[in-house]
């Protein structure tokens, strides 16, 4: 937030983000932040995919994990995030149980695609 303070008290800052990071981080942290500099306008766009953020405008991305494009400079905003896969007892005794998030793909659940992506896109995961 603090290069947000730099570049003028007049400023808009154009950022794309998934949904929930707008909701659980962005959108929080920028109410602070306005109630000091009003003038400030911020417009966030919910974004899934991986948006040039160049030429679309923006000022910042915010991407979840390691999605960002080998040109931009990637800095932690929050604490990781750990994600589970989760199912009836039922489910896992008459299927096998997921090692890898590609194993995802042949279950019954409900995959992502993202925008620029050629197929499902399973999210990140580890077995415990």
């Amino acid at each position: 937030m603090g290069a947000l303070l730099a570049i003028s008290a007049r400023a808009l800052a154009a950022i794309t983000s998934p949904l929930s990071t707008a909701e659980g981080m962005l959108c929080p942290a920028f109410a602070k932040l306005l109630r000091h500099y009003p003038d400030i306008k911020v417009e966030i766009v919910i974004d899934y995919g991986l948006t040039d953020i160049v030429s679309e405008r923006h000022d910042a991305g915010v991407r979840l994990g390691e999605q960002v494009a080998k040109d931009m400079i990637a800095v932690c905003i929050g604490p990781d995030m750990r994600m589970a896969v989760v199912s009836a007892p039922s489910y896992f005794a008459k299927h096998k149980r997921p090692r890898t998030p590609q194993d995802l793909i042949d279950h019954d659940c409900i995959n992502r695609r993202e925008r620029r992506s050629s197929g499902p896109v399973p999210s990140q995961a580890r077995s415990t």
